[in-house]
């Protein structure tokens, strides 16, 4: 953001309980705070310790927090115009009649949530003896091609699903199921391959590729936890589904790079109560997963969204997947900021468990599936070269399976085995984690380890 368009304040003016629809650069155009994080006294004393006395604010921040006006700008017709006052009219009619809507849908999910069971009961043996493990064994060009086109398939149909669902329309909700159960054979037979080839797809996703994603590593760490299929694929539905409320927002809001103000974030928080309405006429989708779609975003220690859950209170499905969420959302592009390093979330999230505000034993399938450097990472070995994580290791976090990348810093999955390295049966140990080259993500800085940085993504 060039200077001529921030606007210079002190770092002790800055209003503490604020929420940013901007990124707060230094003087020297530095990200110190991302949109959507809420300004905390921790970061406030933080900044002030780190001596950055002065940040500069997007002119809509300084103005909405700080009363501080961006100078007008000019217009052919300064008088407001009739259009604009009915359609504004009409926007606040449509709000206030989706506030009463989401108002009978909280007393329907306190109803459901009364009626569903939140154990988990497997009907069948657990999905992980079905697992096959490949060792160092390279991924199959062919599959990862026919994996990306069926990511691409299965978002076409979320999309047209929710769209028809917003508009009144009957829509065959067998297809979702199917889609959940067409990925657990795949998931079974290369948790990895399927893992690295949708991580390597567009790192700022639209809200139904975020879906697919978020189906794909729920069911990773459901079968991690020893579920059977039925709950698997049911995770894997929610997964799907859980983010259809959106769709009924303003459409702008779908972008995940459009900064959001305090109004957007009013009407993102009920969200998931609106997939709840949009769910409840979908006859092959269970109680079970309406109600965890409803809890994706709610935090174990009660302070998530949108009824402030606390940890006994949430179906483990929506446990599962709100630990995959976070990871998701937090290494993605979205509202202003690049995406942080995979490595950082992973110990950010980790240091979030001993808050309280992520679930203990989801982290540790979401450590099991994509271990501490995440599949596709980049890491610099203590030979001195780089290599790209291509499997875990099963127990062993901090030594995944790796592969040399070449001088243009890519890896061959035609090459040679030999380039590829079990680092739990070598010497070789990673020395530090790496900015890959196809994506520009930034480090997460201490400093805002503690803080809840998850939740602007929807």
């Amino acid at each position: 953001m060039p200077s001529s368009e921030t606007v210079r304040v002190k770092t002790d003016q800055l209003p503490v309980g604020s929420r940013l629809s901007h990124p707060i650069n230094d003087g020297e155009d530095r990200l110190l705070l991302a949109a959507g994080v809420l300004l905390s006294a921790r970061i406030k004393e933080r900044l002030l310790a780190r001596g950055i006395r002065e940040v500069l604010l997007h002119p809509d921040d300084a103005a909405a927090l700080l009363g501080i006006s961006k100078p007008p700008t000019p217009s052919a017709d300064p008088k407001p115009a009739p259009k604009k006052k009915a359609v504004q009219r009409e926007q606040k009619s449509q709000q206030s009649a989706l506030r009463e809507t989401v108002a009978q849908i909280k007393i329907q999910a306190s109803a459901l949530a009364s009626s569903v069971s939140r154990q988990i009961v497997n009907a069948g043996p657990p999905l992980s003896q079905r697992q096959v493990s490949h060792g160092t064994k390279p991924y199959d060009a062919k599959q990862r091609t026919r994996l990306a086109q069926h990511f691409s398939v299965t978002s076409q149909l979320i999309d047209k699903i929710a769209h028809q669902a917003v508009a009144g329309k009957v829509q065959d909700d067998r297809l979702l199921k199917m889609a959940a159960e067409n990925y657990i054979g795949e998931i079974v037979a290369d948790t990895d391959s399927v893992l690295a080839s949708a991580c390597e797809l567009a790192p700022n996703p639209a809200l139904t590729e975020q879906g697919v994603r978020l189906a794909l590593l729920g069911m990773a760490m459901a079968i991690e936890m020893d579920w059977d299929e039925v709950n698997v694929r049911e995770v894997g539905l929610c997964g799907l589904v859980h983010e259809f409320g959106m769709f009924r927002l303003d459409e702008r809001l779908h972008d995940p790079q459009v900064p959001i103000t305090d109004d957007d974030w009013n009407q993102m928080v009920d969200h998931p109560l609106l997939t709840l309405d949009m769910l409840t006429s979908m006859k092959n989708v269970s109680l079970a997963v309406r109600l965890a779609a409803t809890q994706v975003h709610e935090n174990p220690d009660g302070s998530g969204y949108p009824r402030g859950l606390k940890k006994e209170e949430i179906h483990p499905y929506a446990t599962l997947l709100h630990a995959a969420d976070a990871y998701i959302t937090l290494t993605a592009e979205l509202r202003g900021r690049r995406a942080y390093l995979s490595y950082d979330v992973m110990v950010y999230l980790l240091n979030q468990v001993k808050a309280n505000r992520m679930d203990e034993k989801a982290m540790r399938a979401l450590l099991q599936v994509i271990s501490l450097f995440p599949i596709g990472s980049h890491v610099r070995l203590s030979d001195g070269t780089e290599a790209q994580v291509i499997r875990r290791n099963e127990a062993h976090y901090t030594a995944p399976i790796v592969q040399r990348v070449g001088a243009d810093r890519k890896a061959r999955f035609d090459s040679a085995h030999a380039s590829i390295i079990d680092l739990a049966e070598t010497k070789m140990r990673i020395m530090s984690p790496l900015v890959p080259p196809d994506r520009e993500e930034t480090r997460l800085d201490e400093m805002l380890m503690g803080e809840v940085l998850w939740e602007g993504g929807g």
